[in-house]
């Protein structure tokens, strides 16, 4: 996802005729780091990922999704059409925990499989930690799903309350 994302990036910005100053001073980032995300050197959070999609004016989902589905978006209002910076945090913390329920996996069989630890899928799952697009990448890989999915925002409302899985053993 990272070479893709890259890509995406930087032909976004020269599409609009920006420079990467300009990029980093419509998201809030070093120029440094964006130029890092555009050559795919970076490995950018989640966090990241948003403000650089704000910056640019498109929707998250479209930076990272696949690139046939991404159309091309105005320079009208940019920070308008990205939508509000949490919202790609809540969205991720949703779809992780609806397609690890669906798998009937805890949150400890999933940090196990992917290779984390439980505080780090409870705080990725409670949209309290930004993951990092190598550890979106091996999450989607375990789930069997691909990364951009886990970042397009559910239908209807997202939260990120807690829910409670009872399992029962049966010998």
């Amino acid at each position: 996802m990272a070479l893709r994302l890259a890509k995406t990036a930087r032909t976004l910005r020269r599409e609009r005729g920006w420079t990467l100053d300009d990029v980093a001073e419509r998201s809030g980032l070093d120029p440094r780091h964006v130029q890092l995300v555009e050559s795919g050197t970076a490995n950018p959070t989640l966090a990241t990922l948003v403000r650089l999609a704000v910056g640019l004016g498109i929707p998250l989902e479209q930076m990272v999704g696949e690139p046939s589905a991404r159309p091309r978006v105005a320079d009208e209002a940019p920070r308008q059409l990205a939508g509000a910076p949490g919202q790609g945090a809540a969205a991720c913390a949703h779809q992780v925990k609806v397609a690890r329920l669906a798998r009937g996996w805890s949150q400890s069989e999933l940090a196990r499989k992917v290779g984390l630890s439980l505080s780090a899928v409870q705080g990725l799952e409670l949209g309290r930690t930004s993951p990092t697009v190598r550890t979106l990448d091996a999450i989607a890989d375990t789930l069997g799903v691909q990364t951009w999915t886990l970042l397009v925002p559910a239908s209807g409302p997202v939260t990120t309350s807690r829910t409670r899985v009872s399992r029962r053993v049966v010998e």
